[in-house]
């Protein structure tokens, strides 16, 4: 999902500390001060130019992070992709592309996956491999 940029504006209005107090007796409109106490850390402004910026630099990290989805990178070549497909790099082509899963692959030299089976080879003794994990 691409990222909407809003942009934000100041309320702008005649009186804007101005209040109406109605306790269902008396309505009386007065006008509001603050008296925060001390203020040991004044923080960030709410305002246009503030919420501006951080919609900008939201926007350019979606702009810098790239694509959104696997078939917009340039080493990557999706053509009508199915359930339990995987990504297998090819070399000629230079690219990363969909091809059925399943089939025997090797992690390094001493882990495999064969159908359903992860093994591992001994690495000490170049033993025959174990069975890790089997889906039966």
């Amino acid at each position: 999902m691409a990222f909407v940029k809003k942009t934000w504006k100041d309320r702008i209005s005649d009186y804007p500390n101005r209040r109406i107090i109605d306790d269902g007796v008396i309505t009386k409109t007065v006008t509001v001060s603050r008296s925060e106490g001390t203020v040991t850390e004044a923080g960030d402004s709410f305002n246009a130019s503030n919420m501006n910026d951080l919609e900008a630099r939201i926007e350019d990290g979606f702009n810098t992070a790239g694509a959104s989805s696997l078939d917009e990178l340039s080493d990557v070549d999706i053509t009508e992709p199915t359930n339990s497909q995987v990504l297998r790099y090819d070399e000629d082509s230079g690219k990363w592309v969909n091809v059925d899963g399943g089939g025997d692959y090797t992690a390094g030299e001493n882990i495999s996956l064969a159908g359903n089976v992860i093994s591992v080879i001994d690495f000490m003794t170049s033993a025959e491999a174990h069975t890790l994990w089997a889906n039966t």
